[in-house]
């Protein structure tokens, strides 16, 4: 066993998330030089990926070298090589894409027919789930039947990307649609005897699965934009911090360490605010077919090979 694998099985003993430590493991296979190498080694490598990677990526990759080093000066009882190297600075990046309210309505709607697919009861059941959670799709799909406590209202989220458990409420909508899969094609699945919550073909879903869900059922739809489970996220993080949610709870929720992330958030339902209250004060309004036209103004006109000004 090579020290990549055996520090990769160090991670998993230790509880880190699976995507992690692929990805982890992945970028030190990369690398142009043997493992953990200099200060000088690194930054030359980092340096070129610069060239191809945003800052966020680059940042990534400074964690997986910082981590590995970490672990070899550990392991072999010396200096950690790499221990100032620093993060590179990246500018805060804005939430992205929240799902479309129409279109996740549609979605909803279309799924609640169990009968169009055989799987729409267990699939809708998973999207009201992510909409009233704010659950990562891993979260989700690591779910078994006794995650969810129906007579306590609750549901317990096995640890995840930061390590912790965490205990959510369940909300009635979401317990509504748990009960109608659980009680009825759950409980009529050949593996219904499975530990996992949500049964696929022949086995629990994998966060793939779940993600084939959304984009099979956008795409039945017709969606101008797919809606994917971290839409959903987002648009959980969002609804909060606008309706008077605070940070800290937020961050219990979501299973978020960095009081950053809710502050995106927060700048972004500021932002939208801001833009309402501009509409309101200034009163900026889009022009309309049946508007009057505004005033002329001056513009330059080639004539006869001289530049002349006329009012248009």
């Amino acid at each position: 066993m090579n020290d990549v694998a055996a520090y990769a099985e160090d991670l998993q003993i230790a509880g880190f998330a699976e995507t992690t430590i692929k990805t982890y493991t992945y970028l030190l296979s990369r690398v142009d030089f043997e493992l953990p190498g200099t200060m000088r080694d690194a930054k030359s490598w980092l340096a070129t990926r610069r060239k191809t990677v945003c800052a966020a990526s680059l940042c990534v990759d400074v964690r997986a070298l910082k981590s590995y080093s970490s672990w070899w000066a550990k392991e072999w009882g010396k200096a950690d090589p790499l221990a100032e190297l620093r993060h590179p600075k990246q500018p805060t990046a804005a939430p992205g894409r929240i799902a479309d309210e129409d279109d996740l309505e549609r979605m909803l709607q279309y799924l609640r027919n169990s009968s169009r697919h055989p799987n729409n009861a267990r699939d809708y059941a998973i999207v009201m789930l992510l909409k009233y959670t704010g659950m990562r799709r891993s979260e989700a799909a690591r779910l078994n039947v006794e995650h969810i406590d129906i007579e306590n209202r609750r549901i317990t989220v096995a640890p995840g990307k930061n390590g912790e458990a965490r205990i959510i409420p369940l909300h009635s909508a979401v317990e509504r649609a748990l009960l109608k899969y659980l009680l009825h094609s759950r409980a009529e699945h050949r593996h219904s005897g499975l530990p996992a919550l949500w049964l696929g073909r022949d086995v629990g879903l994998s966060p793939n699965g779940i993600d084939r869900v959304f984009r099979r059922v956008s795409d039945t739809l017709n969606f101008e934009t797919r809606i994917t489970t971290h839409q959903l996220r987002r648009r959980f993080a969002k609804t909060w911090v606008q309706d008077g949610g605070t940070d800290d709870t937020l961050m219990f929720i979501a299973g978020w360490r960095s009081a950053t992330m809710p502050g995106r958030y927060r700048a972004e339902a500021k932002a939208e605010l801001a833009g309402q209250q501009y509409e309101r004060i200034f009163k900026s309004q889009p022009q309309t077919a049946n508007a009057k036209p505004g005033p002329k103004r001056l513009v330059p006109v080639l004539r006869d090979g001289e530049t002349k000004w006329v009012r248009r």
